[in-house]
This record gives C-alpha cells, structure tokens and sequence, in this order.
C-alpha cells in the first residue's frame, strides 16, 4: 500500500470512491448530508442529490453490502425533508435480469 501511496492521487478500483463536485457560487445553498465510502449526499434548496458506489456480484457478501448501502441511504432520508430526490451514479447492477438484489 506505501508503495502506491508514493506514486500520487489514488484513483479507480479498489481506491474508488465517490464525490459531487458543486460550483463554488452554488456551494453556500448546499449542504452535506451523509457521506461514506459508498456514497454522499447532500441537500440544496429543497431537493437531494445522492451519488453511489454500489458493490458489485464479485464482492465477497455481496447482497449484504447491497442491502445495508441502500437502508443506509434510506436512513438519511428518512431524517430529513426535500420535494425531490436525484440518485445517480453506479448501480453495477442489471435491474432488467433477475438477480439477489431484486424481485420479479
């Protein structure tokens, strides 16, 4: 890990991570709700923007750490009040095929 600390920024797997980069004149309407590894979510107005890193099939407990993302995103939600809500980024999940994360 030293080795790959030396050599600068750490990016892309397994050192993913996410963020939301906001416009430094937007920023004093904005504030930070949650974050972790997985995801950050933050308020403006009266809406919530939520970027996510959700694990993939390969990941060793899978399911669990699926499931307990989302109940935590859903945590976060339920604490606080906005008219809308905006959730992107990686699903790594094919919402279309059957699967241990979804029902048909």
């Amino acid at each position: 890990m030293n080795n790959v600390i030396d050599r600068g920024i750490l990016s892309g797997r397994p050192f993913g991570g996410v963020a939301i980069l906001v416009r430094s004149t937007l920023a004093k309407h904005c504030r930070l709700l949650c974050r972790s590894e997985r995801f950050i979510i933050f308020s403006s107005c009266d809406g919530v923007l939520i970027n996510v890193y959700l694990p993939c099939a390969l990941v060793k407990y899978y399911v669990d750490d699926y499931c307990d993302t989302l109940a935590d995103i859903f945590a976060v939600l339920s604490s606080c009040t906005y008219q809308s809500v905006v959730f992107g980024g990686d699903m790594n999940y094919d919402f279309s095929a059957d699967g241990a994360v979804s029902i048909f």
